[in-house]
């Protein structure tokens, strides 16, 4: 029976395949997994398949199989492994391939990993994502923008003025003037008020999503008759 994506927690090692040798494991047409490295870890091993954007579905956990052992390879692996020979290698001999019926999105990595880690990952946008977004945000805010017209252009120290001259370029950024902006404080609030754990967020239509924030919308009556746009709701927002 296929365990819930919640019962892979952190002690689940995993893998990263390239296809088509992921989905060959998951078939149990290929038995034998070679790496230049060898490895401790025998028990179930989650089988991922590399993201590729040439392939549909990749980029997902789908299937377990079990290491039973990890050597170097012998002459007659070879056809097992379903790869061309090349030094130093070593097998990974696999058995009782169990291909999930719903395969899960993973952010894969280098060497075995935690699939409960890897899980999180996924669901989590990460810290450069978000100050990317904000300094995308502040390049193109009003204050900025202000404060650049305000002082006319020029640098408030050397008073040079911006220019895209060819050989006289002089570019200007804008300063806050209480010093580094602290990332990990905006970052952690944007966590905690926005960007919250999925188990905390309830997908709605328009309409209920108003009406659970005390709105009302403009020719929105009831339910019937009506198409229905998806929204997601934050448990812990109160605006």
């Amino acid at each position: 029976m296929e365990k819930p994506l919640s019962a892979y927690h952190e002690s689940y090692k995993a893998i990263s395949i390239r296809e088509p040798f992921a989905g060959m494991i998951a078939d149990g047409l290929k038995t034998i997994e070679t790496r230049k490295w060898s490895t401790k870890f025998r028990g179930r091993l989650v089988i991922c398949s590399s993201k590729s954007k040439k392939i549909s579905g990749s980029g997902s956990a789908i299937a377990t199989v079990e290491l039973v052992d990890c050597r170097p390879m012998r002459p007659n692996d070879w056809s097992a492994a379903q790869c061309d020979p090349y030094p130093r290698a070593f097998a990974w001999v696999l058995c009782n391939p169990l291909r999930f019926e719903h395969p899960f999105p993973v952010r894969g990595k280098l060497g075995l990993f935690d699939i409960g880690q890897a899980i999180e990952d996924y669901r989590k946008t990460s810290d450069a994502t978000i100050k990317s977004f904000i300094r995308k945000l502040w390049m193109q805010s009003r204050e900025r923008t202000a404060a650049i017209r305000d002082q006319g252009h020029k640098c408030r120290r050397c008073n040079a003025r911006e220019t895209s001259r060819k050989g006289i370029e002089v570019s200007i950024e804008v300063h806050h003037r209480k010093g580094e902006i602290d990332w990990e404080k905006i970052i952690s609030f944007i966590r905690q008020e926005v960007l919250v754990d999925p188990s905390l967020l309830d997908v709605m239509c328009m309409t209920c999503h108003d009406l659970e924030h005390g709105k009302t919308r403009k020719g929105r009556g009831s339910h019937e008759g009506m198409p229905i746009t998806l929204s997601a709701k934050n448990e812990n927002c109160n605006g």
